[in-house]
């Protein structure tokens, strides 16, 4: 792979307040995954951006449907559609980011993810990736130690799912933000 490749990238378009969801190309780093900033952080102690890049999500949230509960989804005309429940744990569908999970502690499930495979990532931000670019299975403590029993290799550390702009409707549930998996470390 080249030091800066070009891939298709879900991308934040802003115009006038409304999202609007646009698959583009981007740059990405050497590891293959895209660069870029987090929205917003979970937690004081957490780096404001993941080293593995984040994938943008975008969404039209001014055509949320709101809930008296907080809760909200939208559905974009490709069929993309996200769920945002009253404390803020969210999921997203989409044939271009596959199924993600967030759960209301920042931890995340990513099934069909653009790198590929199921990628879980815990609260204690150990980690572990099936398949993608990986090429088996990972494993990654909190500590950045790692296993790796079916690709060998230092782990390529995995673009986390931005997290999706909130509903403008007041009330509306704010999306949590996931969280960073930790960064591995060498043997």
């Amino acid at each position: 792979m080249t030091a800066a490749q070009n891939v298709p990238v879900l991308l934040v378009t802003v115009l006038t307040g409304v999202l609007a969801l646009a698959l583009t190309g981007c740059t990405t780093s050497g590891a293959g995954a895209p660069t870029g900033t987090a929205s917003s952080v979970a937690a004081d102690t957490e780096p404001a951006e993941n080293p593995g890049g984040v994938h943008t999500l975008t969404f039209n949230t001014d055509t949320a449907v709101v809930q008296t509960d907080g809760s909200w989804f939208v559905t974009n005309p490709d069929g993309t559609q996200l769920h945002v429940n009253p404390d803020g744990s969210w999921a997203a569908t989409g044939s271009d980011i596959g199924t993600i999970t967030v759960n209301a502690d920042g931890s995340w499930r990513w099934t069909g993810s653009p790198e590929g495979g199921v990628i879980d990532v815990n609260r204690d931000r150990s980690w572990t990736w099936i398949g993608g670019i990986n090429k088996g299975s990972m494993r990654v403590k909190t500590d950045g130690t790692y296993d790796n029993p079916g690709g060998g290799g230092t782990p390529v550390l995995p673009a986390k799912p931005g997290t999706p702009t909130p509903a403008s409707a007041p009330g509306a549930a704010t999306p949590k933000t996931p969280i960073n998996p930790a960064i591995p470390v060498e043997k």
